[in-house]
């Protein structure tokens, strides 16, 4: 694994990842919009039957400031982008996405 490379992890509700059509596209997007912003993240997906949200965990120190404000808006972005935190468990639109 490349030590300079941000690692972020998208705990996403267990419903959704069991669905194999589903975890496929839905991963696919994920990964296809960060190479669109230009960046390589490594990406883990992790079930979860809590609340949805995405952790970076970072090996590097970003020291600049400007790509500190990249990540968090790339990551509020793909936030709205794919509902991820937006929906309840208690929702039936759950088996929608």
């Amino acid at each position: 694994m490349d030590h300079d490379r941000i690692i972020l992890v998208f705990y996403i509700y267990r419903d959704v990842l069991k669905n194999e059509s589903i975890r496929k596209e839905y991963m696919d997007s994920i990964k296809e919009h960060f190479e669109t912003q230009g960046m390589a993240p490594t990406i883990f997906f992790v079930p979860t039957d809590t609340e949805e949200r995405i952790d970076c965990i970072n090996p590097k120190y970003i020291e600049d400031q400007n790509e500190i404000l990249k990540l968090k808006e790339t990551l509020s972005r793909v936030e709205d982008l794919f509902d991820i935190g937006k929906i309840s468990l208690n929702d039936s639109s759950t088996e929608k996405i």
